[in-house]
């Protein structure tokens, strides 16, 4: 699998995370906030959760891109946006304000322990981790 090192960061995003926001608000009107999270966070458990036997890179593609990107894009600020304008009459630039800064917060303590995993494990490891968090999180949302 070192050959999976190579491929390099880039400021396109894949077109599952375009998709998945870009229909986020429909599915969010159409159908409960609930559902449309649970959903999601089953395709990012499903993808990263079989990302662990990628063996080419059309896997990688098809998982990360698509599946994965799909279910973070179905949560990604649309979803806030969202919450803010149904629960918040006032104060909605604040609330959106938060949200955005709960999300920076998460990176910031999530992608260096993600980072220190991969370097002493294995990025399947940091697979499983996703998965593991993305299913434990679909109980409380019923």
């Amino acid at each position: 699998m070192a050959a999976f090192s190579t491929i390099h960061s880039s400021n396109h995003q894949p077109g599952g995370l375009r998709l998945g926001r870009t229909f986020a608000a429909t599915l969010l009107e159409r159908y409960s906030m609930r559902k449309v999270a649970m959903a999601a966070l089953a395709l990012v458990a499903t993808g990263a959760g079989l990302s662990v036997f990628i063996s080419h890179y059309w896997q990688l593609w098809l998982l990360w891109g698509v599946l994965v990107g799909l279910g973070t894009g179905a949560m990604a600020l649309v979803f806030g946006s969202v919450v803010a304008n149904r629960w918040f009459s006032k104060r909605r630039g604040l609330v959106m304000g938060l949200f955005s800064g709960a999300n920076a917060a998460g990176q910031l303590i999530f992608l260096p322990s993600i980072v220190a995993i991969i370097e002493n494990g294995s990025w399947r490891i940091v697979a499983l981790v996703v998965t593991a968090f993305a299913l434990l999180i679909i109980p409380f949302l019923r």
